[in-house]
């Protein structure tokens, strides 16, 4: 057996049935007699399944919308908040500085006065001295 092609290969057990043309043409045309017309339009589950999918994505993107829009609302609401806290910062600013300038007199006094320059006399020479020292 070894080399030799074993397939058997005849045909099926029943001989293949010939028509002529003519015979043919009249079975087809009782076959195709035989369907039912079909009622309706075409592609109705199609349809409602495509609406479906449009109401669902406009559905989305409403909810989408109206997180955008939070969003914005809360991001608005914070800057606000940093917007009125710089004007009141703005507002204090010149406060704070003239204490600011006062505790720096003060400190700078203090430290003439342990290094010595400071004049226990006279104030106004002290500030002089002062002010040569800070140029």
């Amino acid at each position: 057996m070894r080399g030799q092609d074993v397939t058997n290969l005849k045909g099926g057990e029943f001989p293949a049935l010939r028509y002529s043309d003519e015979e043919t043409e009249r079975l087809l045309a009782e076959a195709y007699a035989a369907i039912p017309p079909r009622a309706g339009k075409r592609g109705t589950r199609n349809l409602k399944r495509q609406k479906r999918r449009w109401f669902i994505k406009r559905q989305y993107d409403k909810k989408k919308k109206y997180e955008r829009m939070a969003e914005h609302e809360r991001r608005m609401g914070k800057r606000h908040e940093i917007s009125l806290a710089m004007h009141q910062i703005r507002e204090n600013a010149g406060d704070v500085k003239v204490k600011d300038q006062a505790y720096q007199q003060e400190v700078l006094k203090r430290w003439a006065k342990v290094m010595g320059y400071a004049d226990s006399k006279s104030d106004s020479g002290s500030n002089e001295q002062n002010e040569t020292m800070t140029s």
